[in-house]
């Protein structure tokens, strides 16, 4: 069959989203570091001041139309965040996790989403009583973290490192199981 001759239904779509084993909410555009190649950057042609955030009640609304049409046999799922910076729209986070366990208490789940690293500490014991899968995006060493900067230009490596560190010390097992 040509694919751009087959006709799907809406139960045809609805059969294919509720095996999807994830959901990628982008929180939020905005961030706390002014990266030099970030894609919402002024090296790009598409640069524009980062403003949005996703709205918590569409976002709700999506994932209770979503959620609701799992598969009996598709029981894990996982909710992704990503943005900007996904911590700095914390709030939705927050909701989202409250929400799906709340209302979807029959699905498991993996929370995760990648940050830069700078307001992990704020929020640790959240995404470990909820055990988020964290990636923490960094460029190497200093040196290599020279694009890497605050909106003030200062550098983000040392909090990023302090950080690390953190985790690793105060919250080792956490650390070794779900940051990388």
């Amino acid at each position: 069959t040509n694919f751009n001759s087959t006709i799907y239904t809406l139960q045809d779509i609805r059969n294919s989203v509720s095996i999807v084993p994830q959901i990628l909410i982008e929180v939020t555009e905005q961030c706390n570091l002014q990266c030099t190649y970030c894609y919402y950057g002024k090296m790009y042609h598409n640069s524009y001041e980062r403003k949005g955030k996703m709205n918590t009640n569409s976002c709700i609304s999506a994932l209770r139309e979503l959620l609701s049409i799992r598969d009996v046999f598709c029981n894990n799922i996982t909710i992704s965040f990503y943005g900007g910076e996904p911590l700095w729209n914390f709030d939705l986070i927050r909701t989202v996790v409250t929400f799906c366990k709340d209302e979807f208490p029959n699905l498991e789940y993996t929370f995760s989403f990648t940050t830069n690293g700078t307001l992990i500490k704020q929020h640790i014991d959240f995404l470990v009583e909820h055990n988020f899968q964290i990636l923490i995006s960094l460029d190497g060493c200093e040196k290599n973290n020279i694009n890497r900067l605050y909106k003030t230009q200062q550098p983000s490596f040392e909090d990023v490192h302090r950080t690390v560190e953190y985790l690793f010390g105060n919250y080792h097992d956490y650390f070794t199981n779900n940051v990388n």
